[in-house]
């Protein structure tokens, strides 16, 4: 038997529905995940203090597991795929947020290397770039270089060779993508 859901989807893909009553509807729930995800961060502010007081590691691999696998067990298809990129970029945020509290010397000192190293690289250079445009390793090479002279590959395999064979100046390769 076709849940509810299944069958809101079957209709809208048969049926056009209103663009702009749809999109009114999503920055309306946006507005909502924003306060609830500041909310979060607050807490998460919290947790840090507890760590620090404690000496706690920030990350926990088998609290954050559990919380997908819970997270997954409570969400309906065809949604349940989606759930654990979800919470896995959730809690990434949330451990960085708590090493900019817990170790803010650090964070600056990270900041300020990457800084040093996008203006190492000159403008206009010839960027290969793994991924597609509006890709996180686009974006990077727009931090990196003002006026990048952008190349983009498929595979991190061709943006080695790219820099192999000097096609580009330099290569920008996601090493985590999220």
């Amino acid at each position: 038997m076709p849940s509810n859901n299944d069958k809101r989807i079957s209709d809208a893909l048969q049926k056009p529905i209103d663009l702009a009553t749809s999109r009114t509807k999503i920055d309306d729930i946006d507005t909502q995940i924003i306060k609830l995800f500041c909310e979060r961060m607050e807490i998460v502010r919290d947790v840090a203090a507890y760590k620090r007081a404690t000496g706690k590691a920030v990350f926990d691999a088998e609290r954050e597991q559990a919380k997908i696998v819970a997270a997954q067990e409570i969400t309906p298809h065809p949604y349940k795929e989606y759930i654990a990129p979800l919470f896995t970029m959730l809690m990434e945020l949330s451990r960085s947020y708590q090493d900019a509290h817990l170790y803010p010397e650090n964070v600056l000192k990270s900041h300020l290397e990457t800084l040093k190293f996008a203006s190492d690289i000159p403008q206009g250079s010839r960027v290969g770039i793994q991924g597609e445009q509006g890709s996180w390793s686009h974006v990077a090479a727009l931090q990196c270089v003002e006026t990048p002279d952008e190349h983009f590959y498929a595979t991190w395999e061709d943006v080695c060779d790219a820099v192999l064979a000097q096609d580009v100046d330099f290569g920008i390769l996601p090493l985590e993508n999220s």
